[in-house]
C-alpha cells in the first residue's frame, strides 16, 4: 500500500526527473544529502517542514502540489 510519505517522494522523483536533474542535483539545491534525499523519494522517511518548503521552491511548486492523492472512484 502506498503511504502519503512514499507518494510524496514520488512525485518529489517525477519532477526531479522532468528537470533532467540527478538526486545530487536537487540534494545540493535544497542543502541535504544525496542519501537524505534518497530515503525521503522512497518513502523511507519524512522530510520536515523546512526541507519540504526548499524541495518545493526548487522545483518551483507550492508544497502542496507535491502531495498528489490517487483518485479512487466508488465501486
Amino acid at each position: 500500500m502506498d503511504t502519503p510519505t512514499r507518494l510524496w517522494g514520488e512525485e518529489i522523483v517525477r519532477r526531479r526527473r522532468d528537470r533532467g536533474w540527478t538526486q545530487k542535483d536537487l540534494a545540493e539545491k535544497v542543502r541535504t544529502t544525496q542519501q537524505h534525499l534518497s530515503l525521503i523519494e522512497r518513502g523511507a522517511v519524512s522530510a520536515g517542514d523546512d526541507l519540504r518548503l526548499r524541495i518545493a521552491a526548487a522545483l518551483e511548486v507550492e508544497v502542496a502540489d507535491l502531495f498528489v492523492w490517487p483518485t479512487v472512484l466508488p465501486a
